[in-house]
C-alpha cells in the first residue's frame, strides 16, 4: 500500500504553488473518477495493473465550516489475470496458452455511500479524506488452478466462473484544485476498497477526475 502513497503523493506535488487559498464551494455536485487498479496477491495469484471507473452524486453542507461531504457512487474495476505462482508441472498446455491468459478477468461493480471531510489548510488546494460502505458485486472468468476452486458455472472448455456479492468498504484520500471559476475542480485520489466477496480480493487505485459545483 505504501508505494501506492507515495504515488499519490507525488502526483500531489505538481497542485502546490505557492497561489491564494482556493475558495470552498457548497452545496450539489457530480464527479467523474479514473485511474489504475492494483488487485492486491492473493492465494498465489497475481493481476495485471487494471483500471477504475466512476461516478457520484453528493452534496456539501454548510454546517461546519463547509467541510463535510456526502456522496452515492457506482464504480467498474477490471484485471486481467497475470499469473498463479505454481510449478510448471502443475499447469496443462491449455492452461498457459495465450489465448486463456486474455481470457482471465476479475470485475467488481461498487454502489457505495461516502463520507468525506474536506481539510482547509488556507492553500491552493483542498485535502479531504473519507470512507465509504455499500455492496459490491464481484465476477471471475478462468480455469479453476486460476480464479476460483469452487464455481457456480462451468463452461464445455473446463473454464469456470464466479460470481459473488458482499458488503464493501473503501478508504480514500484526496485533492482537489479549483479552475474554471471556481464551478470545476480537478482532483487527485488514493483508494483502498475492499468487497467482502469469499475471496479476500482488496484494491489499490490512484487516479484523476473532474468535479462539477451545480
Amino acid at each position: 500500500m505504501k508505494k501506492y502513497i507515495a504515488l499519490f503523493v507525488l502526483a500531489l506535488t505538481a497542485l502546490l504553488p505557492n497561489t491564494a487559498k482556493a475558495d470552498i464551494n457548497e452545496g450539489l455536485y457530480a464527479t467523474v473518477f479514473g485511474g489504475g487498479n492494483w488487485v492486491s496477491k492473493n492465494h498465489h495469484r497475481n493481476f495485471d495493473v487494471g483500471y477504475v471507473v466512476s461516478g457520484s452524486v453528493g452534496y456539501k453542507f454548510c454546517w461546519c465550516d463547509n467541510s463535510f461531504r456526502g456522496e452515492f457512487e457506482i464504480a467498474y474495476r477490471s484485471n486481467n489475470f497475470k499469473r498463479r505462482l505454481l510449478d510448471s508441472s502443475e499447469l496443462s498446455d491449455s492452461d498457459d496458452s495465450s489465448s486463456n491468459r486474455n481470457r482471465r478477468h476479475l470485475n467488481t461493480t461498487s454502489y457505495l455511500f461516502n463520507a468525506l471531510y474536506d481539510i482547509d489548510m488556507c492553500w491552493c488546494v483542498v485535502p479531504y479524506v473519507g470512507a465509504g460502505l455499500g455492496y459490491g458485486h464481484t465476477t471471475g472468468f478462468g480455469t479453476d488452478h486460476f480464479i476460483v476452486s469452487e464455481a457456480e458455472d462451468s463452461s464445455e472448455d473446463g473454464r469456470r466462473h464466479f460470481k459473488k456479492s458482499g458488503f464493501a468498504y473503501q478508504f480514500i484520500l484526496g485533492a482537489a484544485y479549483p479552475i474554471c471559476c471556481d464551478q470545476l475542480d480537478i482532483t487527485l485520489e488514493y483508494r483502498f476498497f475492499h468487497v467482502d466477496s469469499g475471496k479476500g480480493f482488496s484494491n489499490n487505485s490512484v487516479g484523476a477526475g473532474i468535479r462539477y459545483w451545480f
